[in-house]
């Protein structure tokens, strides 16, 4: 019962959304741009909903979702003024931009994975944990301060991911 209302209230907030969006159109447009902005939600439902019920696997659920953002930005080029020329040489610049700094941070890891081989790190750490000195309460309490510490910087499932062997 929970979920059913909390989907009407996300109905009731984006209708909101689009009347208030769409008061600055003139009046024959209002609708269309209302609607127009209701289309994102397709771009997630569709794909899902398909993958769920089994008419496309997860890779053509994928292409259905980029057909699905094509589409809606070809139907909001003619309401905002944009040529689709300009949506998708945007489009195309930040694509460009996002893969760019991903293909950065992969450069970074390949660097810093190099340099802490070269550190010999992971023999060091092997060699403290493993020390017959310590006992093994000690070496948790350690560990358990080392996770408070980088939660105070990253966030959990970060930390989490990062501490899995």
């Amino acid at each position: 019962m929970g979920g059913i209302t909390a989907i009407k209230r996300a109905i009731n907030a984006l209708e909101k959304v689009c009347l208030r969006i769409s008061q600055g159109a003139p009046s024959e447009k209002r609708f269309l741009s209302g609607f127009i902005m209701l289309l994102p939600i397709g771009i997630w439902l569709i794909p899902l909903f398909g993958l769920y019920a089994g008419v496309f696997t997860t890779t053509e659920s994928a292409a259905v979702g980029v057909l699905a953002a094509f589409i809606m930005a070809a139907s909001w080029t003619p309401v905002w003024g944009r040529s689709i020329a300009s949506v998708v040489k945007n489009s195309l610049s930040q694509t460009l931009h996002t893969t760019s700094m991903v293909g950065l941070i992969f450069i970074g890891t390949v660097i810093f994975h190099r340099f802490i081989n070269l550190t010999a790190l992971p023999v060091t750490l092997a060699n403290f944990v493993t020390a017959p000195t310590l006992s093994p309460v000690i070496i948790l309490v350690i560990l358990c301060l080392v996770y408070v510490l980088l939660v105070y910087f990253l966030e959990p499932l970060t930390v989490i991911v990062i501490g899995l062997p």
